[in-house]
Order: structure tokens, then C-alpha cells, then sequence
């Protein structure tokens, strides 16, 4: 037994079946390849300019907490008040700006800052202490260099430290600029 041949009408309905399934594939190639180009834009522009960082331990309680995710900008100035990721050996670490180039920077008993003279207004600190202090104060920052501290004293290691010492400006990675995560806490940290 011998099947009749397809009719041009099933045969019209067949092709025009393939140029929609073949136009859907191009869609979707196409779709495909616009997100692969926007995703490698997006982490070149990640690694590049704006590193997106994780937030490790307790030294910058309670601004920065244990796991949240936050935002640098990389190439800013920096100044005083400023928090800015930097790297030490192969690690990140996230700290604050206390004295730039020039400054002169004290401690007293109690953990006050004095720069250049003044007690240094800090309301970002939860609680002062001298902390992990090893270097010689007063101290003058040197040129180029960065005097940087955790906002939870008592437990960060920071330029109190002689491990630390003062951070050179190529150390700097960025500003960190924007709380991300958690969501809920979505904040701008910097100041301008």
C-alpha cells in the first residue's frame, strides 16, 4: 500500500511551519548572544572599574557587617572619612581613611584620635579603644601613604598595627561607595 503524496496546501503549511521554528532559532541565537556580550560587559566593568566585594569579619562594625555586600569605585580621591578597599598581600581588606599625606596622628589612652592637634570627631565608631597598637605615635603620614583603621577598634587590625602600617595610595583598589547587600540595608557610604 502506497501513501498518497502530500497536497500543496500540507506542504505550504509544512514549510511555513520550518520558517517560523528556523526564525525562533535565530531569535534565540541572536538573544543568546546579546546577553553573552552585556554579561561579559558586565564583569569586565566589575573587575575593571566598579569591584563588587564581600565583606569579611568584624573590623568595620557596625557600618560594614559580616557578609554584606558592597560596592567600590575604582580610580576616586580619596580623603579623610573615606572607607577604601585595599589590598594587603593576597588579601582585601576594607577599612577607614583617619590621616592622609602630611597629617599628623595621635592616640590617647582611651582610643580618642587626635589629628594635627584636634580630637577627631568619629561617629561611626561604636566603641573606642587603642586597640592592636604597635606603631610609634604620634606618627606624620608620609607622602603617598594613607593612615587607615577599622571602625571597630577594639578588634581590628589596622595602621595602629606595624603588620599594617601605613597603606601606599597603589595599594588602594577604591572607595567603597554603596551598601548592595542585604537589600534591605542598601545605603551610599560616600560622602561625595
Amino acid at each position: 500500500m502506497r501513501a498518497d503524496p502530500p497536497s500543496l496546501e500540507q506542504l505550504e503549511r509544512e514549510l511555513s511551519h520550518l520558517r517560523r521554528k528556523n526564525r525562533r532559532r535565530q531569535r534565540l541565537r541572536r538573544t543568546l548572544g546579546v546577553l553573552t556580550v552585556l554579561m561579559a560587559v558586565l564583569v569586565l566593568l566589575s573587575a575593571l572599574v566598579l569591584p563588587v566585594l564581600l565583606v569579611q569579619g568584624e573590623s568595620m562594625e557596625p557600618t560594614l557587617r559580616q557578609d554584606e555586600a558592597v560596592i567600590c569605585i575604582r580610580g576616586s580621591r580619596y580623603g579623610r572619612g573615606d572607607i577604601v578597599a585595599f589590598s594587603y598581600g593576597s588579601k582585601i581588606l576594607i577599612k577607614r581613611i583617619i590621616a592622609g599625606p602630611g597629617d599628623t596622628l595621635d592616640m590617647d589612652e582611651e582610643g580618642n584620635v587626635l589629628l594635627n592637634g584636634t580630637l577627631l570627631s568619629e561617629s561611626y565608631v561604636g566603641q573606642k579603644a587603642v586597640g592592636s597598637l604597635s606603631v610609634e605615635l604620634p606618627c606624620t603620614v608620609p607622602e603617598g601613604h594613607w593612615f587607615l583603621m577599622g571602625d571597630n577598634r577594639a578588634v581590628s587590625v589596622d595602621s595602629r598595627s606595624s603588620l599594617l602600617g601605613f597603606v601606599s595610595e597603589e595599594q588602594i583598589t577604591g572607595r567603597v561607595f554603596f551598601k548592595l547587600w542585604p537589600l534591605r540595608d542598601f545605603e551610599i557610604l560616600a560622602k561625595n
